[in-house]
């Protein structure tokens, strides 16, 4: 990661975070129509990142994170529940305090 850059590409994953994702509407509606045509399972996070690789979509992230994924909330989509706080793979490394206290 270069200093002061609040982006970071994410690159080819198996993992694309959704929580608080923001999408440019047109990139949105690109990934719902490549869904209608193409396998996908219940691991939104996973579709999306196949999404990413096949059509070679560039997905950054925010450093610091500006939301932590919180398995006390039932997820809206359904599935398995996570047990609160014993997946570390699922906490932010990184959080914002305040997301407003950086130069985006």
């Amino acid at each position: 990661m270069q200093a002061k850059r609040r982006y970071v590409h994410l690159g080819p994953t198996s993992f694309v975070p959704l929580v608080a994702c923001l999408w440019p509407k047109a990139k949105a509606e690109e990934f719902l129509e490549w869904g209608l045509h193409n396998k996908t399972t219940r691991a939104d996070d996973g579709n999306a990142a196949r999404w990413a690789r096949q059509t070679k979509q560039e997905v950054r992230v925010t450093v610091p994170s500006l939301v932590q994924h919180n398995d006390f909330v039932p997820s809206v989509k359904g599935g398995r529940q996570h047990k609160p706080g014993a997946e570390s793979w699922r906490r932010a490394v990184f959080l914002a305090g305040d997301g407003l206290a950086y130069e985006w």
